[in-house]
């Protein structure tokens, strides 16, 4: 997985470190985003988080871990647990 994001990064040309930008309180709780959140629901039929805030708190969950480089050097295979919401 990490090399997975890390080849797409570089792919479109974006420093892996500007990931963090969409992680920000202010990001989060932004009432744009919020907007475009429910209306993607909306449309989509999706029964999913319901605010945008949560959405990223758990992408965030997910993706942080696999584009640290602690997961990579480990040594361990990891696997994504989405019943818990947690790499093991």
């Amino acid at each position: 997985m990490h090399k997975t994001i890390l080849e797409t990064f570089r792919k479109r040309l974006t420093p892996l470190k500007d990931r963090m930008s969409i992680f920000t309180e202010e990001f989060k709780h932004s009432k744009e985003k919020q907007m475009q959140w429910s209306a993607f629901l909306r449309r989509s039929r999706l029964d999913s988080f319901k605010t945008f805030a949560e959405a990223i708190g758990h992408l965030e969950q997910f993706i942080e871990p696999a584009c640290s480089s602690k997961l990579l050097s480990s040594g361990h295979d990891t696997i994504w647990k989405p019943e818990v919401w947690e790499w093991q």
